[in-house]
């Protein structure tokens, strides 16, 4: 199980604090954290090594984009990794932003199901990307 939990502004002089874990496939070769891109913002995250995505990535300004599966006894192999996502949330440089290209850009039906989360010191959005 995928978990994800963000406090946001709950913590004096933390705006917003995330914790996440990635065990819902053990056996799923990953890289630690490195850059996933440097042009741009600078974004950091976790690679997975067999779709090329992250589960969580973080850019230099502060924003940060993660994401859980959402349960569904069927997966298509054939639809985008969903790996994509973080990274594309992240390459903006605030969250309200990133939120806002993003639902104007993704379709839920080309990816399987997923909840994601992206957020900054100023905005936390949480986006339901099941309805494909």
């Amino acid at each position: 199980m995928c978990l994800l939990v963000a406090l946001f502004k709950q913590i004096p002089g933390y705006p917003l604090v995330v914790a996440a874990n990635r065990d819902e496939f053990l056996e799923r070769p990953a890289v630690p954290m490195a850059v996933l891109q440097d042009t741009g913002p600078r974004i950091l995250g976790g690679r997975d090594e067999l779709a090329g995505g992250t589960w969580l990535a973080v850019n230099e300004h502060g924003l940060i984009a993660a994401l859980t599966n959402f349960p569904s006894p069927t997966r298509d192999p054939a639809r985008r990794s969903r790996g994509e996502l973080p990274i594309a949330l992240a390459s903006h440089r605030d969250a309200k932003t990133a939120a806002a290209a993003f639902a104007q850009a993704y379709r839920p039906a080309d990816y399987n199901p997923a909840w994601i989360l992206v957020g900054d010191r100023e905005s936390l959005f949480y986006i339901d990307f099941t309805q494909g």
